[in-house]
């Protein structure tokens, strides 16, 4: 599964280093949560991380209404469907990493 690059064209910095209306993925601010979904395999208990209130517009005009919520799956019961996830997670995290300098 291909993820989008998270960034932002703007140029202004704040005090704080990072540029004003920028898009950073919070990746240490979650919400970890355990779901038990049914798939044709059986039920598989998913562990995630659970992102709330993301702004996804660099400059919104209402940040309460131009956000959202996103749920990144970290652990999946079987062994052969945690290796995918975990080899996925480690790519989002380079490009995360890429987008923060």
């Amino acid at each position: 599964m291909s993820m989008p690059a998270i960034c932002s064209n703007s140029t202004s910095a704040s005090s704080s280093g990072i540029a004003q209306g920028s898009l950073v993925f919070p990746k240490a601010d979650y919400t970890a949560g355990t779901k038990t979904v049914t798939t044709s395999g059986g039920d598989k208990k998913v562990t995630y991380h659970f992102y709330q209130h993301l702004p996804y517009a660099a400059k919104p005009v209402d940040a309460n209404y131009e956000s959202m919520n996103v749920s990144v799956p970290v652990n999946i019961e079987s062994l052969k469907e945690q290796v995918g996830v975990l080899k996925e997670q480690e790519e989002m995290d380079k490009r995360i990493q890429l987008n923060d300098h």
